[in-house]
């Protein structure tokens, strides 16, 4: 399985600015093929210059996970008013728990958590234009609320 920081690992590829692509057309007017949206991501893969992520489908959340998953994992999504941790805040916390097998498949969705914090200062337009958050309405969340109210940690 393909890591996303893999992309990352091999050295790039060298350019040529100067290249000339030639495009190919079809014999006839009305021969194309008609690409669905998972035809026209492959054929960028195929490049080998592309990675097109895929739309996740929504999972129900499960009161008791099925047997054949014994990990569990949580993915946490933060928003921040900025990059610098020493002066900016978190003001989005998303998290999902799940199962997981020790191939990696996962199982079922166990809890889901979603919260705004209200910052200290109000949001910088380009964080507004990036999250969509707004300095209002947000909420006083904290990490322990997280815990209490998704996981049914204590």
């Amino acid at each position: 399985m393909a890591l996303q920081f893999d992309m990352f690992s091999s050295p790039p590829r060298e350019t040529n600015d100067d290249a000339v692509i030639t495009l190919r057309r079809t014999a006839r007017r009305g021969d194309e093929k008609q690409l669905d949206n998972e035809g026209m991501a492959r054929l960028l893969e195929e490049t080998g210059d592309y990675r097109v992520l895929r739309r996740l489908i929504g999972r129900e959340v499960v009161d008791a996970p099925r047997p054949g998953f014994p990990r569990v994992g949580v993915l946490v999504d933060t928003e921040t008013t900025g990059l610098d941790h020493r002066k900016d805040e978190i003001i989005e916390i998303g998290a999902v728990a799940f199962t997981f097998d020790d191939e990696g498949d996962i199982g079922d969705v166990t809890g889901v958590y979603g919260g705004l914090r209200q910052p200290s200062n109000p949001i910088p337009p380009e964080i507004t234009r990036l999250t969509g958050i707004t300095t209002w309405p947000a909420h006083d969340v904290s990490l322990a609320d997280l815990n209490r109210r998704a996981f049914s940690i204590s």
